[in-house]
């Protein structure tokens, strides 16, 4: 027989067999050989393999939403670390959801989330946010019994939801209205809430108005970071306030990341066998800090979770 052939018969052999562990740890080596890229979480769910495409494409889905439109965001990996990725997700914004089909099907999605929302949209009708939520979306109310039974049976409700204030509200509205009016109303519609009963704390930013049509944005950068131990090689995280004043909701949950005085970045509570899991919208776009690194983990972290879950109902 043909040596040739042989070698290439054994080598089949050895790449049929290789297993999802090594592909991840390959991704881990790539990082290594990269100067001043971290290791990312090394994962060992089963059931998220990917189909053969441009891993890089990935990053045009979610966890990578924003408020803002990204143009040509390509992420700050090499195209090895894309992928290699061996996950796939289906996920969808709260208002794109189809309920109709999500009823008789809770593996629709893997996670729906929900973006800020500008404070003339969004209406207070009691002191839950979820129902808040669910009517400034205009949902009815067997779609919010359809999305918590959903959440019940293995979904992932992934949070970045909070008020904000662009500041030129006075010129969208009949009724002219101050700065001090603005800022009475976001604090009365975003004060004293809790979400689905759980507990949840606010944290308040602001940017600069310089005149009527004129808002200079503000960075927030956390350093020093206690997190969970998934997440460690985080080094600094950028928050972007470009808005005149923006309120965030944070679960008082399991903290998976928290600054150095102690205020929550990233948190999460069990829902039936589901989660929900809220975090401030931390920017993802700029290379020198780790934002982009810290959302792949939180999603390998929950669909790992997701896939545990999945397993034990099943034995």
């Amino acid at each position: 027989m043909n040596r040739n052939f042989i070698y290439l018969f054994i080598l089949f052999i050895f790449i049929g067999c290789t297993t999802k562990d090594e592909t991840i740890n390959a991704i881990d080596q790539d990082l290594l050989l990269s100067k001043n890229v971290p290791i990312i979480y090394n994962s060992y769910s089963s059931d998220y393999l990917k189909d053969e495409t441009n891993g890089r494409e990935l990053i045009n889905d979610f966890p990578f939403i924003s408020l803002f439109p990204i143009i040509e965001f390509r992420g700050k990996f090499s195209n090895k670390f894309y992928d290699k990725i061996p996950y796939r997700w289906k996920a969808s914004f709260l208002e794109n959801v189809d309920f109709f089909r999500l009823v008789n099907n809770p593996f629709l999605y893997d996670f729906i989330y929900i973006q800020p929302i500008w404070l003339e949209n969004f209406t207070r009708i009691s002191s839950d946010l979820f129902e808040n939520i669910c009517y400034s979306y205009n949902m009815s109310n067997k779609e919010k019994e359809i999305l918590k039974s959903w959440i019940k049976q293995g979904g992932i409700l992934w949070v970045e939801s909070g008020l904000f204030a662009t500041g030129y509200e006075t010129f969208t509205t009949r009724v002219d209205k101050s700065d001090e009016e603005i800022l009475k109303e976001l604090a009365k519609k975003s004060s004293n809430m809790n979400f689905l009963n759980f507990d949840l704390l606010t944290y308040h930013y602001a940017a600069k108005k310089i005149d009527l049509m004129k808002i200079k944005p503000k960075e927030s950068v956390f350093t020093n970071l206690n997190q969970h131990k998934e997440f460690k090689n985080i080094n600094s995280l950028l928050l972007n306030v470009d808005n005149f004043i923006e309120n965030y909701f944070i679960l008082n949950g399991k903290t998976l990341m928290q600054d150095k005085n102690g205020n929550i970045i990233a948190s999460y509570v069990d829902y039936g066998d589901g989660k929900i899991v809220s975090l401030l919208p931390i920017n993802f776009t700029r290379r020198y800090y780790d934002g982009e690194l810290f959302r792949w983990k939180l999603l390998f972290y929950f669909l790992d979770k997701k896939s545990t879950s999945t397993k034990n109902k099943s034995l």
